[in-house]
């Protein structure tokens, strides 16, 4: 399983000066597990969410993400 973080820079004319951005996590199964059935899946968590609620990571425990059952089903 890949798993990566990526920082996307957002630019606005409204950020009165701040620098804004998001930080994604994107998990997918290795290159040759689904090389024939490309799939994109999106998921945005709201309220008090962040991105870790599909991709929760449990010390010695594994079967939480959300993330990691998707890319692995493509």
């Amino acid at each position: 399983m890949i798993r990566q973080n990526v920082r996307i820079e957002i630019d606005s004319a409204d950020a009165k000066g701040e620098q804004l951005f998001a930080v994604v996590t994107v998990v997918a199964p290795e290159a040759t597990d689904l090389a024939d059935q490309p799939v994109l899946w999106f998921a945005w968590p709201g309220g008090g969410y962040n991105r870790h609620y599909f991709d929760l990571q449990l010390p010695g425990r594994n079967g939480f993400s959300e993330a990691e059952f998707h890319a692995k089903k493509g």
